[in-house]
């Protein structure tokens, strides 16, 4: 018999070191000031940037944006730290002009790439990197929340009866058991990846394929029996990628077929999560739309299960598949 997965036991941040909020890409900076928070990116200027260097044991972020203060007025934000922490932030007035400037050259100053090139960055020794996060505001926000929630949905003002599961018991658990918030956050906090910088798919495909790439590389180093530091070099690049978050504690090397695997697994649990999220989100849509003068509806179950577009069905104890 299967049993709900239990959530990891939480560690508490480092005293005085409070945890980062999630900031979804294209909206203010959940942790800037509240005047701040308040105001419209400018023309996308909105970037997160990352650099891990094992031999330093550095781990870091950077979170800039330049938002509109009206009247031709702009504010340069920076938010800055260890990968998972709030870290300390900064802000500046400017014009428009001059704030883009601003903008641009310290995305120049941090990654030694040209804003203007950044769809065809190349990461660089000692700086920062690009990570490159949904670009589309709609998915961003559903890959944001948790993959069993609505976003922006406007319940019906007299919502239609939900009728009774058509599935039966053990197939429903498994349909539910799939689009769980805590089951698919667990998964996450198992694989120590940072929910709170990537949650539930927020990382662009593009950025997870880096991801993969960057794995590749130690694995065809793993196979070749490189150095302890080329190994470090390499792991540092993946982590700089795919940000993880390690406390204070200096982060891993990869360096045994088994830790490459397990983050392919990690890598594997992103891109489910994403297409788990989806799914939830178009049936929860396909519901809405249903609503609209509608006495009765399906139970989610059902909607969730027509979106997995496979037939399940149980095996019985002495079954030769079992």
């Amino acid at each position: 018999a299967s049993s709900a997965a239990a959530a990891p036991p939480q560690t508490p941040p480092p005293k005085g070191k409070e945890l980062a909020a999630v900031t979804a890409h294209g909206e203010a900076d959940a942790h800037a000031p509240p005047a701040v928070r308040a105001l419209s990116l400018v023309d996308g200027f909105d970037v997160t940037l990352n650099q891990t260097d094992i031999g330093a044991n550095a781990n870091k972020f950077i979170k800039a944006q330049l938002l509109d203060a009206g009247k031709g007025k702009t504010v340069f934000h920076r938010r800055w730290g260890r990968v998972g922490e709030v870290g300390a932030h900064k802000q500046e007035h400017h014009t428009r002009e001059a704030g883009e400037a601003a903008f641009c050259a310290y995305f120049k100053a941090k990654t030694g790439n040209a804003w203007e090139a950044r769809g065809d960055f190349v990461p660089k020794a000692g700086k920062y990197t690009l990570v490159e996060m949904e670009a589309d505001a709609e998915a961003a926000a559903k890959q944001l929340s948790a993959p069993n929630s609505a976003v922006a949905r406007t319940p019906p003002a007299a919502p239609p009866a939900t009728l009774p599961c058509t599935l039966d018991p053990a197939t429903q658990y498994l349909v539910e058991a799939i689009f769980s918030d805590a089951v698919l956050t667990a998964a996450l906090e198992d694989l120590k990846l940072d929910a709170r910088k990537l949650p539930l798919g927020a990382l662009s495909q593009a950025q997870l394929d880096k991801g993969e790439k960057a794995l590749e590389a130690i694995e065809r180093a793993v196979k070749q029996k490189k150095s302890a530091a080329e190994l470090a070099r390499l792991s540092s690049a993946f982590y700089s990628v795919i940000p993880h978050a390690f406390g204070r504690s200096l982060p891993p090397t990869i360096k045994t077929q088994a830790e490459v695997d397990a983050k392919y697994e990690m890598l594997n649990t992103l891109r489910d999560i994403d297409a788990a999220s989806k799914m939830a989100q178009d049936a929860a849509g396909k519901a809405d739309a249903r609503a609209a003068g509608a006495p009765t509806q399906p139970h989610p179950a059902d909607d969730k299960y027509e979106e997995l577009e496979c037939t399940l069905a149980p095996l019985g104890a002495g079954d030769a598949d079992l």
